[in-house]
């Protein structure tokens, strides 16, 4: 995403923009779009990023838990299939190691699975894509992710814990503790 906007963009825009003849819900003139898409959308989501770091703890995880729950669907979308469809913990790490390539993969042992996601920074979509700094509250993000797609196939609350990550340890990779069937107090927990 670009910072500055190219001066044709900016004419095209501006002659196609008329404010008064728009109405909620119909389609942007073209280059309105794109300029809208080019530099307003990147401020503004840099803008609620920087709020949403600014939040204390227990308010900015129900927005992680949220945006998790999105970024998994799509995930599982591209991934070619639903975890919530198999019932088996040992079948769902192999099909989702398969899935990606080896690029996530865990050793169960008992009720604990020692999970690890080989990367070389953060793979948060909108650090990737330039729309904020890596930060390691975002690696919290990333546990809620796994957590759901356990509880998906557990059909009950596991507890992830995060051990390591380029962002918190300066590891080169991240590696999570699931916990299967946590004590009580901690079950549903993202941590």
């Amino acid at each position: 995403m670009t910072e500055e906007l190219n001066p044709e963009l900016v004419k095209a825009a501006q002659e196609q923009f008329e404010p008064t003849k728009l109405k909620s819900g119909e389609e942007l003139p073209p280059a309105v779009r794109q300029a809208m898409m080019e530099f307003m959308v990147p401020a503004i989501a840099k803008g609620v990023w920087e709020g949403i770091f600014a939040l204390p703890d227990e308010a900015r995880d129900i927005v992680f838990k949220a945006a998790s729950k999105r970024c998994n669907e799509k995930i599982n979308e591209f991934a070619g299939f639903d975890p919530g469809e198999i019932n088996d913990v040992d079948e769902f790490m192999v099909e989702w190691e398969k899935a990606f390539g080896g690029i996530m993969k865990g050793k169960r042992e008992g009720d604990t699975i020692y999970w690890e996601f080989l990367s070389n920074g953060c793979t948060a979509p909108e650090v990737m894509l330039g729309l904020i700094e890596p930060n390691p509250k975002l690696c919290q993000c990333s546990c809620h992710m796994i957590r759901q797609r356990f509880e998906m196939v557990t059909k009950s609350p596991v507890v992830v814990e995060l051990l390591d990550s380029p962002l918190t340890t300066g590891a080169d990779k991240c590696s999570y503790l699931i916990h299967l069937k946590p004590p009580l107090e901690n079950a549903g927990g993202g941590r």
